[in-house]
């Protein structure tokens, strides 16, 4: 697209970020030292986290704001404006890639009538007002993280933008303006990208070779004034400002995945962001890796429930829930777990801002416990303290950049009242000789009395170029009197924040969003029931949860233990049935069966047939006749009676249970064999046995 505007005289373009301002806690320090002196210091708690905050991809949800000069320097072409507008966030978001950093735009607003806000050649007023109006208008409106003002007017001087330090994720702070100073969108891309760095804590590059040399032809993006070229890379001095700001407790709103019908613009397939119509993005097709996306359509694989990409997903399945997926930085932090469903995690929650930390000595506020002495130790290192009321009275009356309550307007330093002294420039006690923030500092140093002794206590400030619109100050949520907290440089009842109780029965506390975040145990919403713990937004805590590893120990070896009891409780009944089979079978005999597993009952053989005896007594055929024997009577119809020989030995009763099918042939059962007589015995029936048929005699001759 071509745009014919007047030819501007080239110069050097700057930050306009006043050098002397930043906010203390709210900057992001960058040490100097040697890596020895670095050792050397102890972490905060929120450094020591495990959690991984630089590998987590953190999300900005832009606003892009065009005023009125800019509507008419295009020629009141209002595509073509909205056309430049997402370039330019596009580029932002290229640039941020390789921090983790996603740019992901939510919305345009044009001014095409008239500006909403007066547009001057002050940076820094025009910031103010900026500022002022998101808090009060556009934040009402619609959700996002941080706003951007592209205005058609040329700022004074050599700035072209300015912005606040370390204000991301802030309500009335986070934003910056930047002036169209070319007809190059990578050009204007380049300095709002600058713009946004010292919103998420990223100092200006120094010139030392500390952060690196950035590749032939090319700029960091964070160098103070680039000249001509425009900054296109990140250095290293960036990445550890915002792995620092991070660990610090900034940017809690950054790791909250933006809703696909939320992203401004039609959906891109390959752009690595998840839009409508999209199951996932894994960037273009030469550069995707991941195995459960298809670049080409981005659809899931055949068989993959999610992407790779979410905190909740493994191996392309859904984790199970209460999986923690997000650990807190802090003790004003709280833990996300996956819901089983989705497998994103779910967004970013905190403890409510003015719940009690610090052993009740301090306020959380925006998911950081806010203490003088904490300030004081990352501005001046390990061993630093708040010092006495009167010396911050006595600095902070003054007025000028090392003691003072916020700017005017106009940019000019605004004293501090009788009430609000300890809400203006930090003072501190002690701790190093020069501030770990690096070099360009100046420092002040008031000598006091108290209780009849000289105390020294020291202030500073910082040049840190002249887009940055802070200063020292103590931050919004600390403690500066009794009941009552600092807010926006004002001491002012804690009851100001308009914190609304949520009812957690004494059995949770309250988040960022005014929900109850139950202990384990208990139920949300309310944590008036059992349950698993957790809230409504953070999902649901795992049967586990708060178990160390001791428990986990404690877990297995009660699982061992049951497993011991099963396995003993087993041998315990084969034993037992053993010794009933045994018993019934051989209770008398000395015959041993093998059990067989067979599910069919066995049938049992019918028994032998026992031939008759044909051992008959001899009877002289010459004292019967014929007739004799036609005479006889028929053989009696009762049985005969049982051998005698037989009761020597006891025939025992036949089993209940069905004999097995192959008995082992150690002697020959009673019952079912012929009776084995010794030799010297003979068998003789009871009684003459009858004539077999159609037998006949021989006469007697």
């Amino acid at each position: 697209m071509h745009i014919v505007r007047p030819i501007k005289k080239k110069q050097n373009a700057t930050c306009g970020t006043p050098d002397e301002d930043l906010s203390v806690g709210e900057w992001m320090g960058r040490s100097l030292l040697s890596l020895s002196e670095e050792a050397s210091h102890p972490e905060t708690p929120s450094q020591q986290e495990t959690r991984d905050v630089e590998g987590e991809v953190k999300y900005v949800e832009l606003v892009m704001v065009a005023d009125n000069n800019e509507f008419t320097m295009l020629h009141k072409d209002l595509r073509g404006l909205h056309v430049r507008l997402v370039e330019i966030a596009n580029r932002m978001d290229a640039f941020y890639r390789v921090l983790n950093v996603r740019v992901a735009l939510v919305m345009v607003e044009v001014w095409s009538q008239k500006d909403l806000i007066s547009v001057s050649e002050d940076p820094a007023e025009t910031l103010n007002r900026f500022l002022y109006w998101r808090e009060k208008d556009l934040i009402r409106r619609v959700h996002h993280d941080n706003a951007q003002l592209l205005t058609g007017v040329t700022f004074k001087g050599s700035s072209v933008g300015m912005a606040t330090m370390n204000s991301i994720c802030t309500v009335d702070r986070s934003g910056g303006v930047t002036s169209d100073h070319s007809i190059s969108v990578l050009a204007v891309a380049s300095t709002m990208a600058h713009g946004l760095g010292h919103n998420l804590g990223f100092n200006h590059d120094v010139a030392d070779g500390t952060c690196g040399q950035p590749r032939m032809g090319k700029q960091w993006i964070m160098t103070k004034s680039t000249g001509f070229m425009p900054g296109l890379e990140f250095s290293n001095c960036s990445v550890r400002d915002l792995s620092t700001s991070l660990r610090q407790g900034g940017g809690m709103c950054l790791f909250n995945v933006p809703s696909p019908s939320t992203l401004y613009g039609k959906p891109v397939c390959g752009n690595l962001l998840v839009e409508d119509g999209e199951q996932c993005d894994c960037g273009l097709l030469q550069d995707c890796s991941d195995p459960c996306c298809n670049a080409s359509s981005c659809r899931l694989m055949p068989g993959a429930e999610c992407s790779s990409d979410g905190l909740c997903c493994e191996k392309c399945k859904v984790k199970v829930p209460g999986t923690v997926c997000r650990s807190p930085l802090g003790e004003c932090d709280l833990p996300e777990y996956c819901d089983g469903v989705s497998p994103q995690c779910p967004a970013n929650v905190y403890l409510q801002d003015g719940e009690p930390c610090g052993h009740g000595q301090a306020h959380c506020h925006q998911g950081e416990c806010r203490t003088l002495q904490k300030q004081c130790q990352d501005l001046w290192g390990p061993g630093s303290s708040p010092a006495p009321d009167s010396c911050f009275l006595k600095v902070n009356a003054r007025g000028d950049k090392y003691g003072n309550c916020g700017r005017a307007p106009n940019g000019s330093y605004l004293p501090c009242t009788l009430r609000s002294f300890r809400c203006g420039s930090v003072q501190c006690l002690g701790g190093r000789d020069r501030p770990l923030l690096g070099v360009g500092a100046e420092i002040i140093s008031v000598k006091v009395l108290v209780n009849g002794s000289e105390v020294s206590c020291r202030g500073t400030s910082f040049n840190l170029g002249d887009d940055v619109w802070d200063s020292v100050l103590v931050k919004t949520g600390t403690v500066c009197g009794p009941g009552k907290i600092c807010i926006n440089q004002r001491c002012q009842e804690a009851a100001a924040l308009k914190v609304q109780p949520c009812q957690c029965g004494g059995h949770g506390v309250c988040n960022s969003n005014g929900n109850c975040h139950c202990d384990p145990g208990w139920a949300p919403p309310h944590c008036g029931s059992s349950g698993h713990g957790g809230s409504l937004d953070s999902g649901p805590l795992s049967r586990g949860h708060g178990s160390s590893s001791v428990a986990g120990t404690v877990v297995l070896v009660l699982l061992v233990l049951i497993l011991i009891v099963l396995l003993v409780s087993c041998y315990l009944k084969r034993v037992s049935l053993q010794r009933k089979l045994n018993s019934v079978f051989t209770k008398s005999s000395k015959c041993q069966y093998r059990v067989t597993q067979s599910g069919s009952r066995p049938q049992r053989p019918p028994p032998p047939h026992r031939a008759q005896s044909t051992e008959l007594q001899v009877m002289s055929p010459s004292n019967q006749s014929e007739s004799d024997v036609s005479d006889r009577p028929d053989p009696p119809s009762k049985p005969l009676p049982p051998d005698p020989l037989q009761k020597r030995s006891q025939v025992p009763p036949p089993p209940k249970k069905p004999l097995p099918l192959s008995p082992v042939q150690q002697c020959q059962d009673p019952l079912l064999g012929v009776p084995v007589y010794p030799q010297h015995i003979t068998a003789v029936p009871a009684r003459s046995a009858p004539l077999p048929p159609y037998t006949r005699r021989n006469p007697k001759v």
